[in-house]
């Protein structure tokens, strides 16, 4: 049976597919097929509160975000690529900033975090969960490449170059 952890990850995927498929948010940025993806990739029984509890919390900031560019306030010119980029940024800074006072609050939670994030991404990578998740894992594949070494969660720029890669995956 999945856990509630799973369930609520999953609700949080179709609602990200929603977004996504809405003409005029697809026609400005890929970034919503690119979180269902990673939320897709990453729902796991085993994550821990911190992340359960980030994914809420960006959910409701990525629909705010949603609901502009719906409403013609964001994203009304540029590329779909160089939306998602920023789309990206600004996600990742959010994710900087938590992750900030995560570690200025308890150094081995945020060490077990990072941990976690990074072990979730190698499997992802590998076995049925990459034939379960193709855009994930083949874009983990392609950062790990391009960085020449495993993606660290920590580093804010990993994130980035693979949210990137994620977004081009599932925006094809």
């Amino acid at each position: 049976m999945p856990s509630p952890q799973r369930i609520a990850a999953l609700a949080r995927e179709r609602r990200y597919r929603r977004i996504a498929a809405d003409p005029a948010i697809s026609a400005r940025t890929s970034f919503f097929a690119a979180a269902a993806a990673v939320t897709r990739a990453l729902a796991t029984r085993d994550q821990p509160p911190f992340l359960v509890k980030l994914g809420a919390m960006l959910e409701v900031v990525n629909v705010r975000r949603a609901r502009e560019i719906r409403a013609g306030k964001r994203y009304r010119t540029g590329t779909s690529r160089a939306n998602t980029a920023d789309f990206v940024h600004f996600e990742q800074a959010l994710v900087e900033a938590e992750l900030g006072r995560l570690r200025a609050r308890d150094e081995r939670a945020w060490l077990d975090v990072i941990d976690c994030a990074n072990v979730q991404i190698r499997r992802a990578t590998r076995g049925f969960a990459r034939w379960m998740n193709r855009d994930f894992a083949r874009a983990a594949i392609e950062t790990r490449r391009q960085l020449g070494r495993d993606i660290d969660f920590a580093r804010r720029g990993d994130r980035e170059l693979l949210g990137n890669a994620i977004a081009r995956e599932a925006g094809r």
